[in-house]
């Protein structure tokens, strides 16, 4: 009758999760397993009070009122023990950050549960024990005589000497109240995943092969290190997608050897020899991490660090100049290791403006001046090829170098009406961040 309880009440409290929109991930499901022990509590409490009391009725007296006096005789004590055991699940509800994405949905589901139970108590566990439960001697097993044969003597001399019982336990909760001064504030505190993994950025402007070549002086200075097996380096988007990244950004991944061949005493001071390696290479910021925590703070924060200060504003020229004032006082805040400000700007940019009355005196439309100016870097499908049932389109664009050259982008040419073929720096206004031209 009991074990009824267990799947009534889960089932029940995946009915308010669905309700309430909390899903069935790692968080809730472990929260409902702490549940578990508690939800039968109030069940067990109630028919074991019945049964007493169906061995000790009158065989005159309904058998419908003897279980309802049993029932309301454990329901009150009952009832506020699992409102308490409730109410001590607030504080986890009230986290917040990382701390609140991981526990809260736990806490939420543990009072869940816990509410489940109690109405399952209330309404459901009377209609059982009138059920199936039959007047008749109460029989005790070895293990309840064996805990009753341990606890009176403990409850007498608890009774007996209530002043003392009271001053320890009022000791020991003053006791705790003074240890909450040398408690830290971290509620997680930071596990150790056993590697490390470095967010390397660069200049936004900087090449693919640039940036493949700075970050192979970053491995080359970090595989030096006994303590390290392997780096593995990552760098851009990855193939599906999922992590954009510009080629400015590399995840450096390294594998650590066991703490029993490293020289470092510790974790944190192989960082600190690895930080003051890596900060001769110029051109680069980078930030200190583990692969796990890593993803964790960036889908918490959108940031991948522990603390981030985030500012909000329109003007992002305002916005940058606000974030280096703050990062260069924050640089004098003691325990700071990594520093940096997220980049927003940077990325050097083309910008070609068509002169509409240069066009005119040419007889070109602003059609034809998109079409040159489309090849330059998306390019332009000019032709098909068949092969048997397959067709591949050929992409027609600039080469590389070109279009890193302003003046070559400027001597580009557009089609007159009569044939002749105009530079682009006469029809257009250009500019961006290496140059500008004008015609």
């Amino acid at each position: 009758m009991i074990s009824l309880t267990l799947p009534m009440a889960v089932f029940s409290t995946f009915i308010i999760m669905k309700y309430v929109g909390l899903t069935a991930n790692l968080m809730t499901l472990g929260g409902l397993a702490i549940s578990l022990g508690m939800i039968v509590d109030a069940a067990i409490i109630q028919v074991e009070n019945v049964q007493k009391h169906l061995s000790e009725s009158d065989a005159s007296k309904h058998k419908i009122h003897t279980v309802y006096e049993a029932v309301l005789e454990v329901r009150k004590p009952s009832l506020f023990g699992e409102l308490i055991i409730a109410i001590t699940f607030i504080p986890l509800m009230a986290l917040q950050g990382m701390e609140g994405k991981m526990f809260a949905p736990l806490a939420f589901t543990v009072v869940i549960a816990l509410l489940s139970s109690l109405v399952l108590s209330i309404f459901i566990i009377p209609v059982f024990c009138f059920l199936f439960l039959k007047p008749g001697e109460e029989k005790e097993s070895f293990i309840v005589r064996t805990a009753l044969r341990l606890y009176r003597p403990a409850l007498a001399f608890a009774m007996k000497n209530r002043k003392v019982i009271l001053t320890i336990a009022v000791s020991a909760f003053l006791g705790s109240l003074a240890l909450v001064l040398f408690v830290g504030t971290e509620f997680v505190p930071t596990m150790d995943e056993g590697s490390i993994v470095i967010n390397v950025t660069r200049l936004p402007s900087i090449a693919l092969e640039d940036s493949l070549d700075i970050n192979g002086l970053v491995e080359q200075e970090l595989i030096k290190f006994p303590e390290v097996k392997s780096v593995v380096s990552r760098t851009g988007t990855d193939e599906i997608g999922t992590d954009p990244m510009g080629p400015e950004l590399s995840d450096v991944f390294i594998n650590l050897k066991p703490k029993s061949e490293w020289k470092s005493k510790t974790k944190a001071e192989l960082q600190e020899k690895m930080r003051e390696a890596i900060e001769k290479i110029p051109g680069i910021a980078f930030v200190f991490s583990q692969p796990i925590q890593m993803r964790v703070d960036e889908l918490v924060s959108g940031v991948r660090s522990q603390i981030a200060l985030k500012i909000f504003g329109e003007d992002m020229k305002v916005l940058q100049e606000k974030a280096a004032e703050i990062a260069n006082i924050l640089k004098g805040v003691k325990g700071i290791a990594d520093l940096r400000v997220q980049q927003v700007s940077g990325q050097y940019y083309l910008e070609i403006d068509a002169d509409r009355r240069a066009m005119a005196r040419y007889g070109i439309n602003v059609a034809d001046l998109n079409e040159t100016v489309e090849m330059i870097r998306a390019g332009k499908v000019v032709t098909d090829v068949i092969e048997g049932q397959k067709r591949f389109s050929i992409l027609m664009r600039l080469k590389e170098d070109t279009i890193r050259n302003v003046d070559d982008i400027g001597n580009l040419t557009v089609s007159a009406p009569n044939g002749a073929r105009i530079p682009l720096k006469q029809i257009a206004n250009h500019s961006c961040g290496g140059g500008i031209f004008k015609h």
